[in-house]
């Protein structure tokens, strides 16, 4: 990977994992300490989605990049990354029970939010969903970051919780970004569920603080 300047040279890093494994706290740790720094959450695809090289790809040619608040050097810039195999990828993973619990505690909540009388149940049925949705998602993108592993790195959620830092760190190192010994490496607050638009600070939501043990 070829090495980057901190703040002036625009740089553009696809992201892919679960819902809640942490993408939005990291993507907003990485836009805070480079500004110039863009990750690119739907853009190339949905993080959440799974995925392959074709279909990055394919969809690099998307016509509605203003939509994802990209210019047209940007994604020319994108392409180029693309077609030379060295499109910075970080991939988010989570293990694969504590995982079935967390995404049912949020999906229990968003639906209750919608209608307070639904009764979501924890049960067989919920985890095989699950099982067959972490596989799908979960296997294309080891399969991804196999065939690509010079431009690719995974991001083990619970690592995030316990050593922010030092997964910071790691990505810092691997895509050539200028390392700082001044890099805010935790937010104290949680994320707000996070918008493609949103960036950075924007990311985080000032009125409720951040429990490990819910996620």
């Amino acid at each position: 990977m070829q090495q980057y300047n901190r703040f002036s040279e625009r740089i553009f890093i696809k992201q892919y994992g679960l819902p809640r494994s942490g993408t939005n706290a990291m993507k907003a740790l990485i836009e805070i300490n480079y500004p110039n720094v863009r990750v690119l959450t739907a853009f190339l695809g949905n993080k959440h989605d799974s995925t392959d090289w074709e279909t990055i790809v394919s969809s690099s040619n998307s016509k509605d990049f203003e939509e994802y608040d990209l210019t047209k050097d940007d994604v020319t810039k994108i392409k180029q990354l693309i077609k030379a195999v060295e499109l910075p990828i970080i991939i988010h993973i989570k293990k694969p029970i504590p995982w079935f619990e967390s995404y049912f505690r949020y999906q229990k909540k968003k639906i209750q939010w919608n209608n307070p009388s639904a009764n979501l149940s924890f049960d067989i049925d919920w985890c095989r969903k699950c099982a067959r949705l972490w596989e799908e998602k979960v296997l294309s993108w080891l399969n991804l970051a196999n065939q690509h592993p010079v431009n690719c790195i995974i991001v083990e959620h619970m690592e995030i919780l316990v050593n922010p830092e030092n997964v910071l760190n790691a990505i810092v190192s691997k895509f050539g970004l200028n390392i700082s010994g001044n890099l805010i490496s935790s937010i104290e607050n949680v994320m707000k569920r996070g918008h493609y638009k949103e960036h950075g600070n924007d990311l985080i939501n000032p009125y409720y603080k951040f429990d490990p043990s819910y996620h």
